[in-house]
């Protein structure tokens, strides 16, 4: 999972902004009435798989102390290792990076199931937008009709792609990107509070994807790629310059990248402006790139390099042809989409 680490700490509190979603699922719990279905929706980086993990050692622990898992007794010492024999949690495999049908079968027989340690099971499915449709179809009864004393967890990044007949089943909990000063103080910690603020800003409000570019001391990297990617646009550097600033990026980073940089322009212009040959040049960009993430989220593998190159030259196309006035379309390969 993502948001988590690989090794847990005897304690998996809620992240510092999550507090008061956090506060209502233990009042619910506390009353009986917490959800068997839950779908905790938000982008990648806001912590969304980070609360469920925490729920999850929260619902198996045997003393909860505090509103969190006590981190001593025999359940969460089985989840920090992941060993638990009431907890499972589905992630992508394969080629594709999907989450099969064969996969939620092994979940269903697992909730089919008593308890062997505690008094419920959990069931932990990141990023639920991978399940293919046959994966997700399978869950639907379970959804609907949940055995007794087992929960589902379903995180998504991308709420929109999962199915409305899986979203329908489920209680959803949205967490929007944070406020910046609801973060900072967590993302400062341990370094220079301006550093973190920048880490903040090239993280697009995330603060895990934050975390991760301070952990690996990125910020000034990440930079100048935002910087690369910001001469394209202003037409201060061709296009193959700006491939060879981004080429040690995956796919999907790079397509999170390009998709920002085009959006922060567009939101820049003036409404005439919009409307006028850059904006459309923008938009259609754009649509182009946010095309190409939906194909590589739903498993299409291309490759790289000639993505990169596609989608960077046709950006610079439309950009040159509408600040000429002039049809150049000719001049370049038709644009390939992905």
């Amino acid at each position: 999972m993502t948001d988590t680490p690989d090794a847990l700490p005897p304690v998996t509190p809620p992240l510092p902004w999550q507090h008061a979603a956090w506060e209502r699922l233990l009042a619910s719990h506390d009353g009986g009435s917490l959800p068997h279905a839950l779908l905790l929706a938000g982008l990648p980086g806001t912590g969304g798989e980070r609360f469920a993990l925490a729920l999850a050692r929260y619902l198996l622990c045997a003393a909860p102390a505090q509103g969190m898992n006590c981190g001593e007794c025999k359940a969460c010492r089985l989840t920090a290792v992941g060993a638990h024999g009431d907890f499972l949690a589905l992630e992508p495999t394969g080629k594709g990076q999907v989450i099969s049908v064969g996969q939620v079968r092994e979940a269903i027989a697992f909730g089919s199931q008593t308890p062997g340690l505690g008094r419920c099971k959990v069931l932990l499915i990141a990023p639920a937008e991978r399940m293919n449709a046959a994966a997700a179809n399978a869950l639907l009864k379970t959804l609907e009709e949940p055995p007794a004393n087992t929960y589902l967890l379903l995180v998504t990044g991308a709420e929109s792609r999962l199915p409305a007949t899986v979203r329908s089943r489920c209680q959803v909990l949205r967490f929007p990107v944070p406020a910046a000063e609801d973060c900072l103080p967590w993302l400062a910690e341990g370094s220079d509070v301006e550093l973190a603020r920048q880490a903040l800003s090239l993280a697009a409000g995330r603060p895990l994807r934050a975390a991760q570019l301070l952990r690996e001391g990125e910020v000034e990297a990440a930079m100048k790629r935002r910087a690369a990617v910001e001469a394209l646009l202003a037409g201060r550097a061709p296009a193959p310059a700006v491939d060879a600033a981004l080429a040690e990026l995956p796919l999907e980073a790079f397509l999170e990248l390009l998709a920002r940089g085009l959006q922060d322009a567009v939101r820049a212009l003036a409404a005439d402006a919009l409307r006028g040959p850059r904006g459309h040049a923008l938009l259609a960009s754009l649509d182009e790139v946010h095309g190409a993430a939906r194909a590589v989220a739903a498993g299409a593998n291309p490759q790289p390099e000639l993505a990169r190159a596609t989608l960077l030259g046709g950006l610079e196309a439309r950009l040159g042809e509408r600040a000429a006035g002039a049809k150049l379309r000719s001049v370049f390969s038709p644009v390939t989409r992905l």
